[in-house]
């Protein structure tokens, strides 16, 4: 049985990509399924890789992040996705635990059952 938690990353900066991906990867537990550099990309290799978390920059080169949100969760309903541009910052601040500490709290949201609640947090994004 695989314990693995499978994530993906849209990330247009290479350096930081392989960074952030390098860091997940060592973590025990976790294991990167899918990097992107694009929505393209990320249409493309997120779904087949089912992941169980989507790290998803909102700032990238040829589009916006958050223009990926809706179509992927189309495709994945379930799965969490975290969007952001604070990650980047926290992480090459060299503040790695801030980012340890972030995902382990996705990890630990992605464990509660559904309540009907985030739909109502949706709504006054």
């Amino acid at each position: 049985m695989n314990t693995n938690t499978r994530i993906a990353v849209v990330e247009d900066s290479l350096a930081f990509r392989r960074k952030l991906v390098d860091t997940l990867n060592a973590h025990p537990g976790w294991s990167v399924v899918a990097e992107c550099a694009n929505a393209t990309e990320a249409l493309r290799e997120i779904p087949p890789a089912r992941p169980d978390l989507v790290l998803l920059d909102i700032l990238l080169s040829k589009s916006s992040g958050l223009d990926l949100i809706a179509p992927l969760k189309a495709q994945l309903p379930q799965v969490p996705i975290v969007a952001g541009k604070c990650v980047k910052v926290l992480f090459s601040r060299n503040e790695g635990s801030v980012v340890s500490a972030l995902l382990q709290l996705c990890m630990q949201l992605m464990s509660f059952p559904s309540t009907g609640k985030e739909k109502m947090f949706e709504q006054h994004l």
